[in-house]
């Protein structure tokens, strides 16, 4: 009788088993799209409500942001 496969093992049964890392990188993809999203929302807000300075704060982070989707894509495309 074969052992029970570990739970990082992949099954036979049709199904696409993701490894960590790929489980990561889209965990990662997530949460830099939204991080954008609410940046640059919260970007304009502020700086529609006259707060400039907190605007262009935002602003930046909202550009690291997309760096680190950007960087996170292309690792993901050069790993397939």
């Amino acid at each position: 009788m074969p052992p029970d496969p570990s739970p990082g093992d992949p099954v036979e049964d049709g199904h696409d088993v993701r490894s960590p890392e790929q489980r990561a990188r889209n965990a990662r993809t997530w949460v830099s799209t939204v991080a954008l999203v609410i940046l640059v929302v919260g970007a304009g807000l502020v700086i529609a409500h006259g707060f400039a300075f907190f605007g262009v704060v935002l602003v930046v982070l909202a550009v690291f942001a997309a760096v680190d989707l950007t960087w996170v894509l292309r690792r993901s495309m050069r790993s397939r």
